[in-house]
């Protein structure tokens, strides 16, 4: 079992509570003041769930750098009141750029089964052939 620390359970309300209000700044019509504060509250809430240091590298990894600017630069546009502007780069960022899961298998496309995979399946239909373990070490 997973045991959650209290520094965990304090990120997932603040970062419950910044989904919330950046929510419900939306339905207010881009208030920029309540965007802001879901902003920050979320941030900060990523911060206590997995820590200062992973959170530094989540933002600041090499190949995540344009969109980890242009997401901060988001919630800068936000905080200065330019909430219409800064939500869609935020958007932006998140939907097409490297916040998003890209190599996600789909069935039908790709690589098909590893090694490993394919000795199981060969198990399962009773087709292994002798001295063809790939788990085996030589």
């Amino acid at each position: 079992m997973i045991t959650i620390t209290e520094f965990q359970k304090i990120g997932v309300g603040l970062s419950g509570f910044g989904v919330f209000f950046v929510l419900f700044g939306i339905l207010l019509y881009f208030d920029s003041v309540l965007l802001a504060f879901g902003n920050i509250l979320f941030v900060s809430g990523l911060a206590f769930i997995i820590g200062l240091r992973r959170t530094a590298h989540f933002f600041f990894q090499r190949q995540k750098l344009r969109s980890s600017a242009a997401f901060l630069g988001g919630v800068a546009l936000v905080l200065l009141r330019w909430p219409r502007i800064g939500m869609l780069v935020e958007t932006y960022v998140k939907i097409y750029k490297g916040f998003v899961v890209r190599n996600v298998p789909v069935k039908g496309m790709g690589g098909g089964p590893t090694p490993e995979q394919k000795h199981k399946i060969r198990e399962k239909q009773g087709r292994v052939l002798e001295g063809c373990n790939p788990l085996r070490r030589q």
